[in-house]
């Protein structure tokens, strides 16, 4: 299949600061702290949940100007991207553009890792990032990057919740195949006349898709099953984003 090379990743959420973060994604979900640093340019930490889900936080730094300040400005904190790991950029970058996609080249490193990101406008309103890395990088990428402190927790929630994926809202049915099933190579799970269901590899999240012609082409929510304790109907507050519970989701 084209694409079946890429691995679902993880989830980023922008917002002003990552410390405002644990207090949800660790004392009511339970996520496990994971790795990050500074970038120069924004802040990153990664936090992990059973199943293969993993949320990461983004917060900007640096003068003013850079794209996480823009999306803040724009928008305010909220999901901002979602990650592939592909095994070359290059052919996927060009199926991309010949797919009507705009395609934003990211940084890349001496040692082999590179990134690009396709645009929310062509995207169905997220930011997919694809990424680059050898095993080496990836070793250094988990490590972190010095310079930063891992963020102050409280107590973690147990059993800790499963992160289940991504919901987004399209108007299309035939361009979200192309874009989740063509293009980026995830297995179609659900194929329902209200909903589409893709999965990458197993663990790992999913991205569902609510098919409405009349709605937008945007993210909705972050799904999660089996919380340890009750998870709010509306957006979490300083995270701006929903988390809704998927009741029944299996293994």
């Amino acid at each position: 299949m084209v694409g079946s090379d890429l691995t679902l990743d993880h989830i980023a959420i922008g917002m002003e600061r990552i410390s405002d973060a644990p207090a949800f994604l660790v004392g009511v979900l339970g996520g496990v702290s994971g790795y990050g640093g500074p970038t120069g340019e924004y802040k990153f930490w990664n936090w992990d949940y059973p199943g293969g889900g993993q949320l990461e936080i983004l917060e900007p730094e640096g003068p003013p100007g850079g794209f996480l300040h823009r999306f803040l400005e724009r928008g305010g904190p909220g999901i901002h991207h979602i990650t592939f790991h592909v095994d070359e950029l290059g052919p996927i970058c060009e199926r991309a553009r010949a797919a009507g996609h705009t395609v934003l080249d990211g940084r890349a490193s001496d040692g082999g890792y590179a990134e690009a990101f396709l645009h929310p406008k062509t995207a169905m309103g997220v930011v997919v990032q694809l990424t680059k890395t050898h095993d080496t990088d990836n070793a250094d990428h988990e490590a972190g990057v010095p310079g930063m402190d891992r963020p102050v927790e409280p107590a973690a929630a147990q059993p800790a919740a499963r992160v289940l994926g991504l919901r987004m809202c399209a108007t299309d049915r035939a361009r979200a195949l192309r874009q989740w099933r063509d293009l980026l190579g995830g297995r179609l799970v659900l194929d329902h006349p209200d909903e589409l269901i893709f999965h990458w590899q197993s663990p790992g999240m999913r991205v569902r898709v609510r098919l409405d012609p009349a709605g937008a082409d945007r993210s909705e929510a972050i799904e999660v099953a089996d919380p340890p304790g009750p998870v709010p109907s509306d957006p979490v507050p300083l995270l701006c984003v929903r988390f809704d519970v998927v009741t029944g989701a299996g293994s």
